[in-house]
């Protein structure tokens, strides 16, 4: 998407950056600008978002707070009405900034929740471990695990160095800390496709996975078949 003049070549580099979706509006309310993950997110081109206001967004009471607010910065959870009669919670954080003599809004928004509920089934026991001394990491990454998370993340979480939590959990387990991370998002996944009909494309967004590719590996590598023929044999009641 080719940015306006009025946005610093520096903005939109930073912007572009983010794997949240970033979108920059005027005070009119039309859309400036928008990084990739907001174009995705509304599924449209750049081109075609230029041409869009607030309204358009796919939430349910960010207009009215548009319309309403009176602090120049603002941040609050909305929803998000999937096209699977589900919801998927994001947080909005809304900053009002100043260009030379442009005024603008700095939009973002970011998924705090999943579209489903993140556990597994009742009769089915958690896949991530129970220790006492890792209490505190096994609760971030069951907390945090469909968010992009890395090592560094449940590290900088806990208060321990990368390295120390690594040996740490190494030595408890006998795995790495993303090993359990792709563990608890495998296990979503499998739930997600045995037990709804949305795509493997969305499942992926759901647990984690900024793209399908990505997903479809790791998924390969721990249930040793694709998503698709996965899910195919959950409904035959075959093994794969």
């Amino acid at each position: 998407m080719e940015p306006l003049n009025r946005c610093s070549s520096l903005l939109v580099s930073l912007l572009d950056r983010l794997e949240d979706a970033a979108l920059l509006i005027d005070t009119q309310g039309y859309f400036i600008y928008g990084n990739p993950s907001a174009c995705k997110f509304l599924d449209c081109s750049g081109t075609d978002l230029l041409a869009m206001t607030v309204q358009a967004l796919p939430l349910v009471n960010f207009a009215q707070i548009w319309s309403t607010r009176s602090s120049p910065e603002l941040c609050f959870t909305d929803r998000h009405a999937t096209a699977i009669d589900s919801e998927l919670m994001l947080e909005i954080t809304l900053i009002q900034e100043q260009n030379s003599d442009l005024s603008f809004n700095c939009l973002l928004i970011r998924p705090v929740e999943t579209a489903v509920e993140r556990t597994v089934r009742p009769q089915e026991e958690s896949v991530l471990p129970s220790v006492p001394q890792l209490e505190e990491v096994f609760r971030f990454i069951e907390e945090n695990y469909a968010r992009s998370i890395s090592l560094r993340d449940v590290a900088t979480a806990i208060g321990y160095c990368p390295s120390y939590l690594t040996d740490l959990v190494r030595r408890c387990t006998g795995q790495t800390v993303n090993h359990w991370i792709i563990k608890r998002r495998i296990a979503l996944a499998c739930h997600l496709l045995r037990d709804t009909d949305q795509s493997v494309n969305q499942i992926a967004i759901a647990t984690g996975y900024q793209n399908e590719g990505h997903f479809f590996r790791q998924f390969r590598q721990h249930c040793g078949t694709t998503p698709s023929i996965w899910r195919k044999s959950q409904h035959s009641g075959s093994t794969p």
